[in-house]
């Protein structure tokens, strides 16, 4: 356990709830067998060309993609394959919530996907900004005086959607749509595309 909390940095929307979670179920459980599931295997087939970062060579092997919400992109493709009766597709796979990526597949296999080294990366998301230019973080700690915690906390809770309208809640997004709110209409209409 302590092993994964030393990866909270990564994932800090979820890794330090799972471990608290892991945890209090050996306490109340001692016995019992827990086994971790790691939504990045289903992209463990992604090729170099898809998961080699442009770095400096003795740094993209250091920092790679690993994509995220592979047990939802696998179940998608299984469901959209029995669906077809196929046992291999070739896809496309949206994983849309709070979180939200997208997953190109081949012969059920994930080729490429939108996150990458982190969760926070890809399309934007609830509270996630999604990719932006790598120079934003950088401005913010050198001239905006920000610290590095600061901007990971302004990059994974209060950008994306809840950024641009200040709500991370998609009913309201889309209410707002439906009224032709401007603040919300023009968010919700930048994230779709």
């Amino acid at each position: 356990m302590e092993t994964l909390r030393t990866l909270d940095y990564l994932a800090p929307l979820h890794n330090p709830h799972n471990v608290t979670g892991v945890t209090a179920a050996s306490n109340i459980f001692p016995d019992a067998l827990q086994v971790g599931v790691f939504d990045t295997g289903y992209h463990s087939t992604l090729p170099s060309r898809a998961y080699t970062y442009p770095l400096p060579r003795h740094l993209a092997t250091r920092y790679r993609k690993y994509g995220f919400h592979g047990i939802s992109h696998r179940y998608v493709v299984q469901q959209a394959a029995a669906y077809l009766g196929r046992e291999k597709i070739n896809a496309i796979s949206f994983h849309l919530g709070n979180g939200c990526s997208v997953t190109c597949v081949k012969d059920n296999q994930s080729i490429d996907t939108s996150m990458g080294y982190t969760p926070l990366a890809g399309v934007p998301m609830a509270t996630r900004s999604g990719d932006i230019d790598p120079a934003i973080p950088v401005e913010l700690a050198a001239r905006e005086g920000y610290t590095w915690q600061e901007v990971s906390d302004i990059l994974n809770s209060r950008s994306g959607l809840y950024g641009l309208t200040g709500s991370s809640d998609s009913l309201y997004v889309e209410k707002g749509f439906l009224k032709q709110e401007k603040e919300a209409k023009v968010s919700f209409s930048d994230i779709l595309l």
